[in-house]
């Protein structure tokens, strides 16, 4: 046959080794079955299994035992070919992909190592739908089990952290850190890979819960973990974490550095996921300091590099910042359109699981709620918040609170001043328990309006005197920029009252910034007197009307037929409500505003 060139081919040099032609050998596996039966076959392939393994040839045994169907052989050939070896060194991810999925599960829960290497041969074929999800969680539940069978609590860890990160890639966050926890209680300090991946999927947990406090302690020992081992991909992902936490902890300065950091570490390793993820985040801090061009360039860099590398979820996330920059551009109309092309996305990614498309599905609604309210549409704003419960249990606390901080937003514009009162109350204690400083910040601003809002002018000044001694170190503008008008009516009357030239100087870059977003360049343009006469009752608009035209007190109280008493305490509430301390300067301060010409 081999001389007449017939149907074999020559696998070596020496004319020992032949195969088959593949058209020729299917002939002739089907006329063995019909002259042999299926019987003769399977014990055939037995003895030709014994045979490869004798020769140390496993891939061809461990064939040759499924094709006899001896099952038992099978897995145990399969456990002598993979061995001890850690998952992620996992070689013929297919093959070993196929010849699990052969293995009955009634036979195959009792070998618990197979269970994760069937998990992790699912896992890396980068084949796994929703379906795929369900059956990772099963194999990998029975990896659990198995290993509590034996005793095995390094085994258990494994399997948990293994399970944390599937749910941390559906979106599971909370799940996937109760999971972690459990793990880190049982992985031995030499088990350091396993450990790091738990520390990670733990300090991404806590800071999607809001613990930022747990979250930065549990990364820190995550990195120095990292590069101690030399996984540096490893520890820039932490590093990039770890900026998200300095961000929500008002450091921008730390944030930046560490994104800076990755940003040089990721283009040196030529990771274009890290480059994106790193642009995107130094874009969120120009977005704060409300340098607008240069976080929509480094945004716009980020999808860019990224090259759809990127997963939904991030790239909405871009997608969004580019909407704000929008929007503080005074293009509203854009940035609800960008959200509306989101949402049409984001309906079209069939394979995304129900929780992730839940937290990405309520993120694009509330930054729309957010537009709505900034331009008026309080329908719209309504609307939202009556239908913004739909996959509730899947919401993460962040996302959570920063819901709740539109709705007290909503209330302030409804005058519902008590109610947004308790909210932000309640929202400040938890913030403050967490670590979050940059989300008690925003909290205190919005205080800072209610009491303004209910003409409590002194306390809303401390509050807003309390953000901005903690703010002015790290540049912070848009924190005040996007609270709109109300916020740069009260920075105004409350410049005179600051006595810390850093501050005032601080202040007075934000009213410039106020001015500047909406295309006035005098310095007076970014005072609003409307807002402020609403702060003032019509009887002490009357007393300031008398007062610029240099009445005296007694004189005044004799207009109003009053007791001069009477007139010096109502002159002492427009003192504080306009941010002076004498007639002098609540006549200027009436004439600099055109104060009566607004009436």
């Amino acid at each position: 046959m081999e001389r007449a060139g017939l149907f074999l081919e020559a696998l070596d040099g020496t004319g020992e080794w032949f195969r088959y032609h593949t058209l020729f050998a299917q002939a002739m596996r089907t006329e063995a079955h019909r002259r042999l039966g299926e019987d003769t076959l399977r014990a055939l392939s037995a003895q030709a299994s014994i045979w490869f393994e004798a020769q140390r040839r496993f891939t061809e045994a461990i064939e040759a035992a499924l094709q006899a169907q001896n099952m038992q052989r099978a897995i145990i050939l399969i456990g002598q070919l993979i061995g001890a070896r850690p998952l992620h060194e996992l070689q013929e991810v297919h093959t070993v992909l196929l010849w699990l999925q052969q293995i009955p599960e009634a036979l195959l829960k009792y070998y618990p190592v197979l269970c994760q290497y069937y998990a992790a041969a699912l896992l890396f074929s980068g084949k796994v739908d929703p379906a795929g999800f369900a059956q990772l969680e099963k194999l990998l539940q029975m990896a659990e089990e198995g290993w509590r069978a034996m005793g095995n609590a390094a085994k258990i860890g494994e399997a948990q952290t293994f399970r944390a990160m599937i749910a941390s890639r559906q979106g599971a966050h909370q799940r996937a850190l109760a999971l972690a926890r459990e793990a880190l209680t049982r992985l031995p300090a030499e088990e350091k890979a396993w450990r790091n991946i738990s520390l990670g999927i733990v300090g991404i947990g806590a800071l999607q819960e809001g613990q930022l406090n747990e979250a930065h302690e549990v990364l820190q020992e995550s990195r120095a973990c990292w590069e101690a081992v030399g996984n540096f991909d490893a520890m820039r992902g932490i590093i990039l974490i770890l900026g998200k936490i300095y961000y929500e902890q008002a450091a921008l300065y730390k944030a930046e550095d560490s994104y800076r950091q990755v940003l040089a570490l990721a283009q040196e390793a030529k990771d274009a996921g890290d480059t994106a993820h790193a642009l995107q985040s130094l874009a969120a801090v120009a977005y704060e300091r409300n340098a607008l061009a240069t976080a929509e360039q480094q945004a716009r860099q980020a999808l860019t590099v990224s090259n759809h590398i990127a997963g939904t979820e991030w790239q909405v996330e871009v997608a969004l910042l580019l909407a704000r920059v929008e929007h503080a551009r005074g293009q509203g109309e854009a940035a609800l359109q960008r959200c509306a092309s989101l949402s049409s996305i984001l309906s079209s990614a069939t394979l995304l699981e129900t929780p992730l498309r839940a937290q990405i599905s309520r993120r694009i609604q509330a930054e729309q709620a957010i537009f709505h309210l900034a331009t008026g549409d309080h329908a719209a704003v309504h609307r939202w918040a009556n239908s913004r419960y739909q996959y509730d249990e899947h919401i993460s606390p962040s996302q959570r609170e920063r819901e709740e901080l539109i709705i007290v937003r909503l209330l302030i514009v409804q005058e519902k001043i008590t109610e947004a009162q308790d909210m932000l109350a309640r929202l400040l204690a938890s913030a403050g328990e967490a670590g979050r400083i940059r989300s008690k910040l925003e909290i205190q601003l919005l205080q800072a309006m209610t009491y303004a809002a209910s003409k409590q002018l002194h306390e809303a000044r401390q509050h807003l005197l309390t953000v901005l001694t903690r703010a002015h170190t790290e540049g912070f503008l848009r924190l005040f920029l996007d609270e709109g008008e109300t916020m740069a009516t009260l920075l105004h009357t409350l410049i005179p009252q600051v006595r810390e030239q850093a501050l005032r100087t601080y202040a007075r870059s934000i009213l410039h910034a106020f001015a500047q977003e909406r295309g006035k360049t005098e310095a007076s343009a970014d005072l609003f007197p409307g807002q402020l006469i609403e702060l003032l009752s019509s009887q002490e608009l009357r007393v300031l009307r008398l007062l610029v035209a240099g009445r005296s007190n007694r004189e005044i109280a004799s207009e109003h037929i009053v007791s001069i008493n009477t007139i010096r305490t109502q002159v002492q509430s427009i003192y504080r409500k306009l941010g002076v301390n004498n007639r002098v300067g609540a006549s200027e301060m009436a004439r600099h505003l055109h104060f009566f010409e607004a009436i």
